[in-house]
């Protein structure tokens, strides 16, 4: 039996694969309806583990509860890229990303969250060839309740994320990361653009720490990674940094510790910032040195099983807004 379908209009992901608004024929042995949202089990850790010090946590979320302002709903992140409609096919943040943006491509399941990349030639007209996926912690409609921290001298963040990260040919630009509304700051923790699997010189921002000065200077803190000691497509692992009290940064790979970063010199702008987690691709360029890009048909998933931010205990209850659990998530 032939049925005609139109995918989902509401920014949920019913089916994958299938764009917002476009009319299918598919047949009944073709459907398997996608799992709602449900409890997925997983724990986040109270306090980091293997991360040193003494820490609290403020924001926690295992992608337990559909996105949503209604009852029982997680109204903490907005599934796309901001503006008034999630089902429009947004742009990336800067002029050398492939992929727009559709909400269609975010949804959750017993694994957490998940965030598709798909490749699909001039998808809603925009002349791009694929289609990614974002959450962000910026720019929502009324109803929503969006985590925010703000970096202060003195204070030390910790941030950190459970995922496993989609198969790269060098184009695809997963990312967890912070800035502010203006993009006066931005502190990637990590993103991990043009970086091959499972070896090999990662080209990644482990982490990066942007800023503007009071005299509008943008100073650069980054680290080029050669590689982590697993292949992080092969299964989840915990990608956790620490922007430190002194300003310098740490990052750690499942509790190990990595990579550091120094602290920065002069006055920092330290505002607001919300979290962000996407699944973007880039074109080379000199400063990301992707590769021309090898990702020519089908998916690519990028799965989160939870992302908690701690603060130090001597700051606990500061600096941050809409803090908590998220519904459905449990700390343990």
């Amino acid at each position: 039996m032939s049925t005609r379908l139109t995918a989902a209009q509401d920014g949920s992901a019913t089916l994958y694969g299938l764009m917002a608004g476009h009319e299918y024929d598919v047949t009944a042995t073709d459907v398997t309806p996608a799992p709602s949202p449900a409890p997925s089990g997983i724990v986040v850790p109270k306090v980091p583990v293997g991360v040193p010090g003494s820490w609290v946590n403020v924001f926690a979320d295992a992608f337990a509860a559909p996105f949503g302002t209604g009852p029982g709903q997680n109204n903490r992140w907005w599934p796309n890229r901001g503006g008034s409609n999630p089902n429009e096919y947004r742009p990336g943040d800067n002029s050398n990303e492939l992929q727009v943006y559709n909400a269609s491509m975010v949804s959750q399941d017993a694994e957490g969250l998940r965030l598709r990349c798909q490749y699909s030639p001039n998808v809603g007209g925009t002349g791009k060839n694929y289609v990614g996926a974002t959450i962000r912690q910026q720019s929502a409609p009324p109803g929503y309740s969006l985590f925010k921290w703000k970096p202060t001298a003195g204070q030390a963040w910790c941030l950190e994320i459970k995922w496993k990260l989609p198969k790269n040919t060098g184009e695809m630009d997963p990312a967890f990361w912070s800035t502010d509304p203006p993009w006066t700051a931005e502190l990637d923790h990590p993103e991990l653009w043009g970086w091959p699997a499972p070896a090999g010189n990662y080209y990644s921002g482990c982490p990066v720490w942007i800023y503007a000065t009071p005299s509008s200077t943008v100073r650069h803190e980054s680290y080029n990674v050669l590689d982590y000691g697993f292949d992080p497509t092969a299964g989840f692992h915990r990608f956790t940094t620490t922007l430190n009290a002194d300003g310098s940064l740490d990052f750690y790979a499942d509790g190990v510790h990595k990579w550091k970063v120094g602290a920065p010199g002069g006055t920092v702008n330290r505002p607001m910032m919300g979290l962000i987690v996407q699944n973007a691709l880039r074109k080379p360029t000199k400063r990301k040195p992707t590769k021309s890009s090898g990702f020519t048909s089908g998916y690519r998933d990028l799965q989160a099983r939870y992302v908690a931010v701690y603060t130090d205990s001597a700051h606990a209850g500061q600096n941050y807004s809409n803090g908590g659990v998220a519904p459905g998530t449990v700390l343990g």
